[in-house]
C-alpha cells in the first residue's frame, strides 16, 4: 500500500494508481496540493511559494503554517486523488482527513460508488486549529502537522458524525511527536517546525468520549472504526478485528464511569502535541485492561467458566494477547 503526498507534478499519480489497481492493492494518500503554487528550494526543505510570501510579510509563527495551507488545498487534493483512483479502478485510502470539506468529498464519492475510505486522526477528532494563534509559541507549534488542523472549531464534531454514519470508516493516530526543544528549530520560521502530533495513546479514549459518551455512536460502531473496519480494508479480517475462536484479539475492558486527567506526567508518550498537554484539567474516559482471569470473570458474567459459549481455553488464549498498561 504505497503512501505518498498527493502533489501534482511530483508523483506520477495516474501510473501508480493504475499499477496498484492492477495488482489488487489499495493506494494510501496524504492529500495536499503543492502545485497550485510553484515550489522553490529553501535549504533542504521544499518551500511553497505561499510560505515564502507569508515569511516576506513577516508572518513567521505557527499561524503561518495553516495560512499557507488553507482547507481548500486539502479538499482539492482529495478530489483529485479520488478522480484518478476511480479512473484506474484503484481502491483509495485517504489518511489524515483534517477538514470538513475533504471529509464531505470522501463521503459524497463513496455514495456515488467510488471505492474510497477516509481516516480522520486523533488530532482532527479531538481538537482544532484555533491554537495556531496562541500567544504561547510552544503550544501553537505543538499543533503543527500536515494537512493542518482546521481553524473551524466545529470540525471535530463534524468528523465524528461522519464516522458514526459510516461515511468515514477508520480513526487513526498519525502519531509523530516532537519535544518543545525539537519544535523550536522553527522558532523564527514556521516552515522549519517539525510536523506531527501525538495520537496513539489517546485515540480510543477520545473517540469514546466524543462519540459513544455523547450518544453519536454505539459500542459496536466504536469497535468497527477502531479495529474491525481497518482489518477488513487491509485484508486481515477475520484473523484480526474480530473476537472469535481462531482470531487474534486483544481484549480491552472499558470502564465508562472512570475519568482520567491527561497530562505529560501520566502519559507513556514522552512528548506531547495536543491541547490537553497544556490543559491538564481536561477529563476524558479512561480504559483499562484486566489480565487476571478472576477479575475478568467477576466483571463479565458471559465469561464465567460455566458458560459454554466461551470456554476457559478461549479466554486464556485471549488473555495471553493482552499487555499490561
Amino acid at each position: 500500500m504505497p503512501d505518498f503526498p498527493c502533489y501534482h507534478g511530483e508523483w506520477p499519480l495516474y501510473d501508480i494508481c493504475k499499477y496498484v489497481g492492477d495488482v489488487g492493492g489499495i493506494m494510501q494518500v496524504h492529500a495536499e496540493n503543492g502545485d497550485i503554487i510553484a515550489q522553490v528550494e529553501h535549504g533542504l526543505v521544499p518551500l511553497l511559494q505561499e510560505q515564502k510570501r507569508l515569511l516576506e510579510m513577516g508572518i513567521n509563527g505557527p499561524e503561518g503554517h495553516v495560512l499557507s495551507r488553507p482547507e481548500e488545498l486539502e479538499a482539492e487534493a482529495v478530489f483529485r486523488a479520488i478522480t484518478v483512483a476511480g479512473q484506474t479502478n484503484c481502491p483509495l485510502y485517504v489518511t489524515k482527513v483534517m477538514s470538513k470539506t475533504a471529509a464531505d468529498i470522501i463521503a459524497q464519492a463513496k455514495k456515488k460508488g467510488n471505492v474510497v475510505f477516509g481516516e480522520p486522526i486523533t488530532a482532527s477528532l479531538g481538537t482544532d486549529g484555533t491554537h495556531y494563534w496562541s500567544k504561547n509559541w510552544a503550544k501553537a507549534a505543538a499543533f503543527v502537522t500536515s494537512p493542518p488542523l482546521s481553524p473551524d472549531p466545529t470540525t471535530p464534531d463534524h468528523l465524528i458524525s461522519l464516522l458514526a454514519s459510516g461515511d468515514l470508516q477508520v480513526a487513526g493516530s498519525a502519531h509523530c511527536t516532537f519535544s518543545t526543544a525539537q519544535k523550536a528549530i522553527g522558532k523564527d520560521d514556521f516552515t522549519q517546525i517539525p510536523e506531527g502530533t501525538n495520537g496513539a495513546e489517546e485515540r480510543m479514549s477520545i473517540i469514546w468520549d466524543k462519540a459513544v459518551a455523547t450518544g453519536k455512536m454505539d459500542e459496536n460502531m466504536f469497535v468497527a472504526i477502531t479495529s474491525t473496519n481497518a482489518a477488513k480494508i487491509f485484508n486481515l479480517y477475520p484473523r484480526k478485528g474480530r473476537v472469535a475462536v481462531g482470531s487474534d484479539s486483544d481484549l480491552v475492558i472499558w470502564d465508562p464511569d472512570a475519568v482520567k486527567t491527561v497530562s505529560a506526567k501520566t502519559h507513556q508518550s514522552g512528548t506531547m502535541g495536543l491541547s490537553w498537554n497544556t490543559e491538564p484539567h481536561l477529563k476524558e474516559l479512561q480504559w483499562q485492561i484486566i489480565l487476571q482471569m478472576e477479575a475478568l470473570i467477576e466483571k463479565l458474567d458471559f465469561l464465567k467458566p460455566s458458560d459454554n459459549a466461551c470456554p476457559k481455553l478461549v479466554v486464556a488464549e485471549f488473555l495471553k494477547l493482552c499487555l499490561p498498561l
